[in-house]
């Protein structure tokens, strides 16, 4: 018996099938493992980019988006909206990329490496600095047309100052013996989640009184009816709480142009639905020989 006879005996031992048996069933066993660990891997991917990637395609316009389309005219705008067509505008290869409406909700969140430049536009305020003058001039047209002084109570929040107010009021929903889930859904109805808030990206702002009754005040009657002059829409309307999917928040204004603005008040328009007649617009143009891009 020569050396390789013996080393071979060896390792198989005493019973040679019943080892290769085994060393089969372990590695039968290795190739589950690492199939299972394949498709876990796949699946984290998927949900990590599920709700992230529209408003990435806001800053890659080049990727082609399918859409799909729902039976009911409100899951077909939420379901292109959130596949597709998010802030600029797209015919023929030609894209205006338009900062002003960005849409920011919980189901397109904040880019990824987001930065904005801010302007202080009364007290410690801070407003995108490309739209503060205007900010000023709708409080100074307000306070000089009928004498009303908007104050605006928070526009620009950072992401630490977002997730606190967040945390607070579910801790309060908590403490006053709502479950976890209901204590985020009510939350959910006023304040965003960190990353989902327009006042994250300098475009939003409250005024006044965060209150229903601030409806009341001759400050909000003149915003409802002259914001639009300034590039302001009223952000939240009463009539659009199941696509905004936040409730009628009437202190709630947020900047997109004045184009934009009277073009939405023009419309009866929310946001979510406005980008969504931008989008069949962006169709439309795609197919005929005129290219046209977002209004300055």
């Amino acid at each position: 018996m020569d050396m390789s006879d013996h080393i071979n005996r060896t390792s198989l031992g005493a019973n040679p099938a019943a080892n290769i048996k085994r060393h089969m069933l372990i590695r039968v066993f290795a190739v589950i493992l690492i199939f299972i660990f394949g498709i876990f891997q796949m699946g984290a991917k998927h949900s990590s980019c599920q709700y992230s990637n529209v408003n990435n395609d806001y800053f890659n316009p080049d990727k082609n988006v399918s859409l799909r389309q729902d039976d009911s005219k409100q899951g077909k705008i939420s379901t292109e909206i959130k596949k597709g067509f998010i802030g600029f505008n797209n015919t023929k290869g030609v894209v205006a990329r338009d900062w002003r409406i960005l849409l920011v909700n919980r189901d397109n969140p904040i880019p990824k490496g987001f930065s904005v430049e801010l302007a202080k536009v009364q007290g410690n305020v801070r407003f995108d600095a490309r739209a503060a003058e205007h900010f000023n001039s709708l409080l100074k047209a307000c306070r000089e047309e009928i004498g009303y002084s908007l104050q605006p109570r928070t526009a620009f929040r950072s992401n630490g100052l977002q997730k606190t107010l967040y945390d607070n009021k579910l801790k309060s929903h908590m403490n006053r013996g709502k479950s976890r889930n209901e204590a985020e859904r009510l939350t959910n109805n006023y304040i965003a989640l960190p990353g989902t808030s327009e006042h994250e990206i300098g475009l939003a702002v409250d005024f006044n009184v965060l209150k229903q009754e601030f409806e009341e005040t001759e400050g909000f009657k003149w915003l409802d009816a002259n914001a639009h002059k300034y590039g302001f829409i009223l952000r939240y309307p009463k009539d659009k709480e199941s696509i905004t999917k936040v409730k009628y928040e009437p202190w709630h204004f947020r900047y997109v142009g004045r184009t934009h603005a009277e073009t939405m008040k023009g419309k009866n328009l929310c946001l979510e639905e406005y980008v969504h007649y931008l989008w069949k617009k962006s169709r439309v143009n795609s197919n005929s020989d005129q290219k046209q891009v977002l209004p300055e």
